[in-house]
């Protein structure tokens, strides 16, 4: 079956179920048992909520603990603010711009508090974008690293020959099956934010965790289901077409004694489906990632 039979197929279902009244409300979800783990957990998730979900697991040496349509093209949305403080990281945290270079996206709650002509450092836009998905913030970091070309050539020099960063805040969010724009392969980025992670210093490693750590937008996902003593640094993010909807988040997740994983985890839904049914969804999947990675913790 091809993937716009699939996805054609899932959208009869959902119009389908909720003609019956039966549509895919949190609850149902959140009723669910808990489930196999591993490639038959998800696989399991994708038949009951009429989703398509890409997962890629690897450990802190590279190994794969789990992966499923992992080489599957996937939106990037904006995980890309984790992939801009990585870079602004990596030898951009002394620069410091205006903040009218940001322009004037939606949802910058951060930025939109400010006048334009004041200045505002590089590395507290990153935080910016990173803890409230300020849009004006990465934006600014956009720009101010050369714009999506560049950014995607950057990981492209990383090695990621996957990833690719075509548009800017809010419009990299219009995501669509048939377009290539701004999109990633889950196994690409667990690749990449390995990477990253080990290629830093120790104190870059520092700021990039704490960047992302301060994500207001994820309490409900990985942090939800990790066990007591384990910490995550994460990114999430979301996009909706005429065509499909999605929901992802990208994290690192640290065990006790400081052990991490990397994992990046996609949910692709018919058009319509309202962001509550995707993150009921995407919260399921981690809790399956979860108990892959620390079964019975």
């Amino acid at each position: 079956m091809t993937l716009h039979a699939a996805i054609s197929r899932r959208t009869l279902i959902a119009a389908t179920l909720c003609a019956a009244g039966t549509a895919l409300p949190i609850s149902s979800f959140a009723a669910l048992p808990p489930g196999p783990a591993g490639q038959d957990g998800i696989q399991t998730l994708e038949k009951e909520a009429g989703a398509e979900i890409g997962v890629s697991v690897r450990d802190e040496a590279g190994n794969v603990v789990l992966e499923w349509r992992s080489q599957e093209q996937f939106a990037l949305n904006s995980t890309v603010k984790a992939l801009l403080a990585a870079r602004v990281v990596e030898g951009h945290m002394k620069d410091e711009v205006k903040v009218a270079v940001g322009g004037d996206a939606p949802h910058a709650p951060v930025l939109s508090k400010m006048n334009p002509d004041d200045v505002i450092s590089v590395k507290d836009a990153a935080r910016a974008a990173c803890s409230e998905s300020d849009n004006r913030a990465a934006n600014l970091l956009m720009k101010t690293l050369g714009g999506p070309a560049a950014m995607t050539a950057w990981l492209q020099w990383k090695g990621d020959l996957r990833t690719r960063i075509d548009r800017y805040e809010p419009d990299c969010n219009k995501t669509s099956t048939y377009d290539v724009r701004d999109k990633t392969r889950p196994s690409a980025i667990t690749q990449l934010w390995r990477k990253l992670y080990l290629d830093f210093t120790p104190d870059e490693r520092m700021e990039w965790e704490d960047m992302l750590k301060a994500n207001k937008h994820s309490a409900h996902l990985f942090k939800a289901q990790v066990p007591q003593g384990w910490t995550v640094a994460d990114r999430t993010g979301s996009g909706s077409s005429d065509d499909e909807t999605n929901r992802s988040v990208h994290a690192m997740l640290f065990d006790p004694e400081g052990a991490a994983w990397f994992a990046a985890v996609h949910v692709r839904m018919p058009a319509g489906t309202d962001l509550q049914t995707r993150d009921a969804v995407l919260a399921k999947a981690c809790g399956i990632v979860m108990r892959t990675i620390a079964p019975g913790k």
